[in-house]
């Protein structure tokens, strides 16, 4: 997994990798290790490519490594049962443990396109309420959930003129936030659509979206801006971003990561 390694230390120290950001450890505290790795501690940053996963401590320091089959398009850790979940280019989702060894593995149901959708041109993004043994997988327009062991349960197919541009997890509350190019909507773990935040960004409007459980907040970015957002959806802070943000994650300390296409932005 040498590719893996040096990509993700360059991905830290200069910004300018192919790779996908995929997750941070949060407010809350856990270690896992494989092999002779270190602790991986909260503001630990996971990031996935052809090779595999490393996470990464905020000196880049590589702090675990789990090597796949395939190349990965996103993934998600359970905190509560020590497994790696990936989703990799063929659309298959497999869980690993912490020493890389592959636990199951089950193909996400394809869902038919409209003929009036666009051709998704975002990374599928995974993530996973621990608490309430839930995982949900956006990819193109459709929402896709599962339990914990992986058994598919449903599929929201989405309207296509939303523009669909993320999620972000609110573990405390068990809510799903998706977002949009001008809003987020918030689901629970039954998939019901509960209550939506209106967002003024400028164009192109969201471009990326995490929540942050140290402030109990949404982190939001696009057309330049970054914002968050309190638990009632108020915005409390706005400040300048870099342009074309794919991905952004709080850091656990009141902060955020931004990422772009060359760049990594804190």
């Amino acid at each position: 997994m040498g590719n893996l390694k040096g990509a993700a230390r360059a991905l830290s120290e200069v910004g300018r990798r192919n790779a996908i950001l995929v997750a941070l450890g949060l407010s809350f505290t856990f270690t896992v290790t494989a092999g002779d790795a270190a602790p991986v501690t909260p503001g630990a940053l996971w990031v996935a490519d052809r090779d595999g996963i490393a996470v990464l401590d905020s000196t880049g320091e590589v702090l675990l490594e789990i090597a796949t089959d395939r190349p990965v398009r996103a993934t998600a850790f359970d905190r509560a049962r020590d497994t790696v979940w990936v989703l990799d280019d063929r659309g298959e989702l497999s869980a690993f443990d912490l020493e890389g060894m592959k636990l199951g593995s089950v193909e996400v149901p394809s869902s038919p396109p409209s003929p009036s959708s666009p051709p998704a041109n975002r990374d599928p993004e995974l993530v996973i309420d621990s608490p309430a043994a839930t995982l949900w997988l956006l990819a193109g327009n459709t929402l896709y959930r599962f339990d914990a062991q992986g058994d598919f349960q449903q599929a929201l197919d989405l309207d296509p003129a939303e523009r669909l541009q993320g999620l972000a997890l609110d573990e405390a509350r068990s809510r799903l936030w998706l977002a949009n190019a001008r809003s987020l909507k918030a689901f629970d773990p039954s998939g019901a659509n509960t209550h939506t935040i209106e967002v003024d960004l400028p164009s192109p409007g969201i471009e990326a979206t995490a929540f942050d459980p140290f402030l109990d907040a949404l982190w939001v970015a696009g057309g330049g801006r970054v914002q968050r957002y309190d638990g009632e959806g108020q915005p409390v802070f706005e400040a300048e971003a870099g342009r074309e943000i794919k991905h952004i994650a709080a850091d656990g300390r009141g902060g955020a990561w931004l990422a772009g296409p060359e760049r990594l932005e804190h």
